[in-house]
C-alpha cells in the first residue's frame, strides 16, 4: 500500500484514465441499482460530492440540512489521489504457507487513483472472520504509520454516509456527524474520533 501510494494523479481515474468502478465509494448506489462505475473522473471535492454522493443521498431521502453537514465534514480529496489496489480482501493476497511470504496480489479491477482517505476507510471492512482479522491488522499498521491524511475523518464520514443511505433517520449517523463537527472545530481529538463506533 505504501509503495502504490507513491504514485499520484490529479483526478479520480483508473491507470488507463477511465472511470473507476464504484467499489463501494458511494455505498449502496441506487441509480440505477448496482451502478458499477463512478459517473466521472473528478478533480475537486465539490465535483465528487455533487456528482457522486449528493444524488445517492437525495434519492435515499436524507434531509437537505443533513446533506449540508455531510458536505462540510467530507474529508478533503482535492488533487490527493493515490494509486490504490481497492480490494485487499484476504482472498486476494497469495501467500506461500511454507515460507510465509506474499507471492502475489490478484484482482486489480478496482485499482486506480482514489482519495487517500478512502484507502484507509475501505480496508476497515472485512467480509469474513479471517478477513476481519487481516483488515484489523492492516488498518492498525496504516494508523501506526500515520501518513494517510484524513484517515480517521474519512472512516467516520464514510460510515455515516453508508448508514444514512440505509436509514436516513439514523440517530447513530447523526451522532457521528456531530462528532466530526466537533473534531473539525478542534473540540475533540483524533483519539475520540477513533472511538466513534462506541457512541450511541
Amino acid at each position: 500500500m505504501a509503495r502504490l501510494g507513491r504514485f499520484e494523479e490529479t483526478r479520480m481515474q483508473t491507470i488507463a484514465e477511465t472511470r473507476l468502478p464504484n467499489n463501494a465509494f458511494v455505498p449502496h448506489p441506487a441509480d440505477p441499482p448496482g451502478l458499477p462505475y463512478l459517473s466521472g473522473r473528478w478533480r475537486t471535492d465539490a465535483a465528487i460530492f455533487d456528482n457522486e454522493f449528493l444524488p445517492a443521498l437525495s434519492r435515499a431521502g436524507v434531509t437537505a440540512p443533513l446533506i449540508r453537514v455531510l458536505r462540510r465534514t467530507m474529508p478533503p480529496c482535492d488533487t490527493d489521489f493515490v494509486f490504490t489496489h481497492g480490494d485487499l480482501y484476504v482472498g486476494n493476497v497469495m501467500v506461500d504457507p511454507v515460507r510465509v511470504k506474499v507471492t502475489g496480489i490478484i484482482d486489480w479491477e478496482s485499482a486506480g487513483f482514489w482519495p487517500e482517505w478512502f484507502q484507509y476507510a475501505r480496508i476497515t471492512y472485512g467480509v469474513n472472520r479471517d478477513d476481519v482479522e487481516w483488515k484489523r491488522l492492516l488498518s492498525r499498521l496504516q494508523r501506526e504509520r500515520g501518513t494517510i491524511k484524513y484517515a480517521d475523518q474519512g472512516r467516520v464520514w464514510w460510515d455515516a454516509v453508508a448508514t444514512l443511505l440505509e436509514d436516513p433517520e439514523s440517530e447513530r449517523a447523526r451522532t457521528w456527524l456531530r462528532l466530526l463537527v466537533d473534531f473539525l472545530k478542534g473540540n475533540v481529538g483524533v483519539w475520540t474520533l477513533r472511538e466513534y463506533r462506541k457512541l450511541r
